[in-house]
């Protein structure tokens, strides 16, 4: 008695700590962080546990005969990889090992299929999964700002875990975009089921993005999916109300910081009107929007010489990489550029089917007010968005793949709450 109780402890303990560890590592949350050892350990752990379970869901389909559309959309990027070193191996003399191991994270895509095992085997329900996300994504944004707030980033300097921005300073290496499928919830939440209690997670992912994200790109891509998700869910009438709220919140926010800390606001207008000259190709004293122009001109040319399979990706633990050859240059930082540069129209092309097939997906299903379901789809145009200004796939893959997962899971094997409000997390 006194052991089947322990086990049933240790089982409430150990699942909630492993889909938490899933989160910090596979959306590459603490990949930088100064941990030593610790850190690979963990990455490679997980990164064993997400292919067990994929190998085992894509298994479970092929023993069976049984075709799974999620294994036909995804297997080119499962392949791709190898492809890739070998392109790198090619162009740039990289040894075909340190190009195929420097994509080990890629793998992480396998958590889709990971995703779809766990919940159609009952290890989890999709209302656990849910409050497991949400409890993650808070425990994310809550590690983030108690970084920000209470440590300067600059004592980290000489790490990964930090870069220095010519008009940021100091930063810390967090994927700031991660935040937003928590924002995406909350505001569905909020705005569809009228839940006051997620307000808070509105504002605290809102002021994060704005105060410490800084990414302009990302604000922009954020105020667009919000926008889409209201016109496409609320009535006119309330669509119109809340814009109309909005706007006038935001003219009340802009006087008072104008009144308290013009610098900032001032700060917010220059990034804005520097990013216009990457389209005018005029010249600014900014450094990051300078850098981009260059990194920019490097992948076209790049792309020009290998179009159809790219230049492929280099290691920093081999020569540091695309440094040794362009003093400056990741190709992450110019979005669909970059992944032209790295993986050609073949391999581009391999990354964007798989949104096409969510999308074709998300009609049959078009009726749902399922917030999980929302939020992995409109978190998914988010990230697909943020592709083309920043290449978040060639880092982050592991934040598309659950998302991708979810919805699968809702279309081809739908939980009877895909049109309800989830209910409350129960024990495991």
């Amino acid at each position: 008695m006194y052991l089947s109780n322990l086990i049933s402890v240790v089982s409430k303990l150990f699942k909630p700590l492993v889909v938490v560890l899933y989160f910090l590592v596979a959306f590459r949350v603490i990949s930088r962080m100064p941990l030593g050892p610790m850190n690979e350990v963990l990455s490679v752990l997980i990164l064993l546990m997400v292919t067990l379970l994929g190998a085992a869901e894509i298994s479970s389909h092929l023993l069976r005969g049984r075709f799974n559309y999620l294994l036909l959309v995804l297997s080119p990027l499962l392949i791709y990889p190898f492809i890739n070193a070998a392109v790198a191996q090619q162009v740039f003399g990289q040894p075909f090992r340190f190009g195929l191991l420097a994509q080990r994270y890629h793998y992480f895509l396998l958590g889709g299929f990971a995703v779809i095992y766990v919940l159609r085997k009952n290890i989890l329900t999709t209302a656990q999964l849910e409050q497991y996300f949400l409890r993650s994504m808070y425990l994310i944004l809550f590690i983030m700002y108690f970084f920000y707030i209470f440590i300067n980033p600059a004592i980290f300097s000489g790490t990964e875990f930090v870069k220095l921005t010519g008009y940021k300073g100091w930063i810390y290496e967090f994927p700031n975009g991660v935040t937003a499928g928590l924002l995406i919830y909350s505001l569905i939440k909020f705005t569809l089921h009228k839940s006051i209690k997620n307000l808070p997670g509105l504002l605290l992912t809102l002021f994060f993005f704005v105060v410490y994200g800084k990414d302009r790109s990302q604000i922009t891509f954020i105020v667009l999916v919000a926008l889409m998700f209201m016109l496409f869910h609320l009535p006119l009438s309330r669509f119109l109300m809340q814009i109309i709220s909005s706007l006038l919140l935001i003219a009340l926010l802009f006087t008072v910081l104008m009144l308290i800390t013009p610098d900032f606001v001032n700060h917010y207008t220059e990034l804005f009107s520097n990013a216009l000259t990457l389209f005018t190709g005029e010249q600014t004293e900014e450094y990051s929007t300078n850098i981009r122009h260059f990194e920019s001109e490097v992948a076209l040319k790049g792309f020009s010489e290998n179009p159809w399979l790219g230049n492929g990706f280099l290691s920093s633990q081999w020569n540091d990489g695309y440094l040794q050859f362009y003093r400056y240059f990741y190709p992450a930082d110019v979005g669909v550029l970059g992944n032209l540069y790295v993986y050609g129209i073949i391999g581009t092309t391999f990354y964007y089917i798989p949104f096409i097939a969510v999308f074709l997906w998300m009609r049959k299903m078009r009726k749902t007010n399922d917030a999980f379901l929302l939020t992995a789809f409109y978190t998914l145009i988010f990230i697909f968005l943020d592709m083309q200004s920043a290449a978040n796939n060639i880092k982050f893959i592991g934040i598309q793949a659950f998302f991708i997962g979810v919805v699968y899971y809702f279309r081809y094997h739908p939980p009877d709450s895909a049109n309800k409000v989830p209910a409350k997390l129960k024990s495991s």
